[in-house]
Order: C-alpha cells, then sequence, then structure tokens
C-alpha cells in the first residue's frame, strides 16, 4: 500500500523595492515657513583684494656682483683697503682719515714699533709723519735722528740734531725752565748722535766738541749713566 507524500508549497522569498533616488521633500510647518521668509539676508563674505601684479611694483633686490663668476662669493669679493689708510689716502684734510693717522703721538709710537722691528724707513715715516702734524714734536724728530743714523743717513741725523737744538734754543727761557729736565735731556741726546753722524763723516773736531759739551756740562751729563759717560771718554780719546 503505497503512503502518499505530501510536498510543502514553495515559499518564495521577498522581494525588496529599490529605493527612490530623488530626494525627499521635508515638511515644514507654517510657523517655520513664516520665519524664514521674514529672516534677514545674510551679509556677503567679503574676499581679500587680488595682489598687485604690476612688475615696476614688486620689490626689487639686488645681489652682490661677485668678481669672479667662477667662485664662490665669499671668495670673490673686492679686497679690502689696506691698513692703515693713511697710505692710500694722500690728501691731509680727507674726512675719511681715521683719527689715529693724525694723531702725533699715535704716530710717533707706531714709529717706535718700527724701529724695535729694525724697520728704520717705515720707523723714519711714521716720525715724519708726526712732525707733519706737530712740527715741534721733538722725542719724534730725535727717534728720526737715531733712525737715520742707523741706515747711514749721517747728514740728515745732523740736520735733525740741529734742528732740535735751533728749537730748544729759541724758545723762552720760562717755558724751557718749565719742563727743563725733558729739554735738557733731548738737548743732551741729539748732541750724542749728531757726534756719532760727525765721527762717521770724519768730522772729527765737531765731534770731540759735542762729546765735551756733555761730558763737561752737569745738566747735559746727569742724563746718562756713569758707565755711558766713560764710554763717551773713551770714544774721545780715540778721536783725538
Amino acid at each position: 500500500m503505497e503512503h502518499s507524500r505530501k510536498v510543502a508549497p514553495k515559499v518564495e522569498a521577498p522581494v525588496e523595492e529599490p529605493e527612490d533616488d530623488e530626494p525627499q521633500v521635508e515638511e515644514i510647518s507654517e510657523v517655520e515657513a513664516f520665519a524664514l521668509s521674514h529672516a534677514a539676508p545674510e551679509e556677503p563674505v567679503v574676499m581679500p583684494s587680488v595682489r598687485n601684479t604690476d612688475v615696476e611694483a614688486k620689490k626689487r633686490i639686488d645681489f652682490t656682483e661677485k668678481k669672479f663668476a667662477h667662485l664662490p662669493a665669499r671668495e670673490s669679493h673686492v679686497k679690502e683697503a689696506p691698513y692703515p689708510k693713511s697710505k692710500k689716502i694722500e690728501k691731509k684734510n680727507d674726512i675719511y682719515i681715521d683719527i689715529e693717522d693724525k694723531d702725533p703721538i699715535w704716530l710717533k709710537d707706531k714709529g717706535d714699533h718700527f724701529y724695535n722691528r729694525n724697520d728704520f724707513v717705515a720707523g723714519i715715516r711714521a716720525y715724519g709723519r708726526a712732525l707733519e702734524e706737530d712740527k715741534d714734536f721733538l722725542t719724534s724728530q730725535l727717534n728720526r735722528a737715531t733712525c737715520f743714523l742707523r741706515v747711514r743717513g749721517f747728514g740728515a741725523t745732523i740736520e735733525d740734531c740741529n734742528e732740535i737744538h735751533q728749537k730748544i734754543d729759541n724758545m723762552k727761557q720760562e717755558d724751557r725752565d718749565e719742563d727743563g729736565p725733558f729739554y735738557n735731556k733731548i738737548y743732551a741726546r741729539a748732541h750724542v748722535k749728531r757726534a756719532a753722524a760727525y765721527t762717521w763723516t770724519s768730522e772729527f773736531d765737531k765731534a770731540l766738541a759735542d762729546f765735551k759739551a756733555v761730558i763737561e756740562t752737569e745738566k747735559y751729563a746727569c742724563v746718562f749713566n756713569p758707565a755711558e759717560i766713560e764710554a763717551f771718554k773713551t770714544d774721545c780719546l780715540r778721536i783725538e
């Protein structure tokens, strides 16, 4: 006996309806519509103005021109002026000359520096520049006479020493007495340097007169120590 088998009915899956792509309109109330219709208009957004594109209005930046195109800028700059500037600027009244180049004391110290380095020619120039600024700077003139003596400029040494004696002799007595030890020292040393120059030029009589003026005059002899005075006496014996 066959038993009949019941077949369950096929249940179809629910079909999803496609969503509507159209925008949904949101409904508003009458009160909201009234508020929107009477709202104040929005202020327009202020946009910044466009920059000036005029080429002439743009700021121009100029760069230093390189002297040598194949070298870096730090190696191709213009060579700096040497120091001191007075070697290149010869105009006496030029406003660009350093104050030191017109200070006779600074120039005298510069001459002393050259003398200590045995650069007597440079010392002569420095002392000469000091005398250009102060013609009565006796210390500079005496030191220049020493430099002339070291470079065998005996005639120039004699001339400087003569001028030193002449300047001191022409001073007022009260001015000379005011600083007597200083002028006696300059006067005595000028005697000795001139005596050395006269000896080298074979003017022995004049050399002896200068040495004896120092040895026999107390105010001049006290300028030198006893050993130096003995050396002067020995020089006189050799000359005689």
